[in-house]
């Protein structure tokens, strides 16, 4: 009797043994599933991101470059504007040829290189 009480709890801890280790298995197999998982819907949401990121530089860059030639192109208008009324205020006060020509032609030098660096920097293929 003493003897068939051992043997009973012998095979009972054998088969609680097995079972536990049948357990063991399937939570490691379940956690090795989950963690895939979870590793998969990771990469989607960092290859959402940076995508998102990207959209987002580009779309900066964009406006950054149409800034850009604005700002240019503003600053270009002025230069232009500010020296077209000088060289019609020496055209209209045509008294000393000799020296108002030299004048001249430093005041075109202003819009000639405003619109030049414009144009290049609008359209740098055509540099």
């Amino acid at each position: 009797s003493q003897h068939d009480m051992e043997t009973s709890l012998q095979e009972t801890t054998e088969h609680i043994d097995i079972l536990l280790n049948a357990t063991v298995n399937k939570l490691d197999q379940t956690v090795k599933a989950a963690q895939a998982e979870i590793q998969y819907e990771v990469d989607l949401v960092k290859n959402d991101v940076q995508s998102y990121v990207q959209t987002t530089q580009d779309q900066f860059s964009t406006e950054n470059h149409f800034m850009v030639y604005q700002l240019a192109g503003t600053f270009t208008l002025l230069a232009c504007l500010i020296s077209m009324w000088h060289i019609t205020a020496h055209f209209r006060q045509f008294k000393r040829p000799h020296v108002q020509r030299k004048v001249l032609a430093i005041l075109w030098m202003s819009p000639i290189y405003s619109v030049t660096s414009w144009l290049s920097l609008t359209f740098p293929q055509f540099e």
